[in-house]
């Protein structure tokens, strides 16, 4: 479940919510879409 922190996105550039985190450009607008994209693939 938690598997997304790490797992690349294209919504990111190919980049992982960590590694976003690890660059302070996490943001809870990031994170919001990543849940709606998750979310739509069930």
């Amino acid at each position: 479940m938690a598997s997304w922190w790490i797992s690349p996105s294209e919504l990111f550039d190919g980049q992982s919510p960590l590694d976003l985190l690890k660059q302070n450009r996490l943001t809870e607008i990031a994170v919001d879409n990543v849940a709606a994209d998750d979310a739509e693939g069930m």
